[in-house]
């Protein structure tokens, strides 16, 4: 568990959490912002799991308040203990009763501490859609600095989209930490 605030933890997702993120995955406000649009079924979702379990280098968060109600996800991917490196992702707070409350910048902002001083990471690194300007613009004022644009990526609604490359380091991260 690690707590963001006296009324706000994360915990790691486990098998309990299925038909959650099922739905979360299948959320259209969701899907805007994920990379795929694939509709998730609990099969598919129950495969996607034991993969996971198998895998030493991801780590899903349910972003949970102290009343036990899921407010959302947030990720460390592709954990790389020789080059001391982490992809940040799959972060999102559907509902509008927790957006707009610095919870997500708080979330950020621990995730990144809990990188930086309890793994030794030297670099969290992201990818965002060009167009989400609310999450770049959060993950900017948290440190995230970007490193340029990978032109027309993904495909999402039969179109092409840009997505934004951002990083923090840790030495950065020294000078700006509350």
């Amino acid at each position: 568990m690690i707590k963001i605030n006296s009324n706000i933890y994360l915990r790691q997702i486990d098998e309990n959490d299925m038909q959650y993120l099922m739905e979360l995955r299948n959320n259209s406000w969701v899907k805007q912002w994920f990379f795929s649009d694939v509709s998730i079924t609990m099969e598919s979702q129950k495969k996607w799991y034991k993969q996971y379990q198998a895998n030493d280098k991801d780590i899903l968060y349910l972003i949970m308040s102290d009343m036990q109600e899921k407010i959302g996800t947030v990720g460390i991917g592709d954990i790389d203990s020789v080059n001391k490196s982490v992809e940040f992702g799959r972060f999102v707070i559907p509902d509008e009763k927790w957006q707009g409350r610095g919870v997500g910048r708080q979330v950020v902002k621990r995730i990144m501490k809990y990188c930086f001083e309890e793994m030794y990471i030297n670099r969290i690194s992201l990818e965002a859609f060009e167009d989400n300007h609310r999450a770049v613009h959060l993950y900017s004022s948290c440190g995230f600095v970007s490193e340029g644009i990978l032109r027309e990526k993904v495909i999402k609604e039969n179109r092409y989209r840009n997505l934004v490359l951002m990083a923090a380091l840790r030495n950065n991260y020294e000078n700006i930490a509350d």
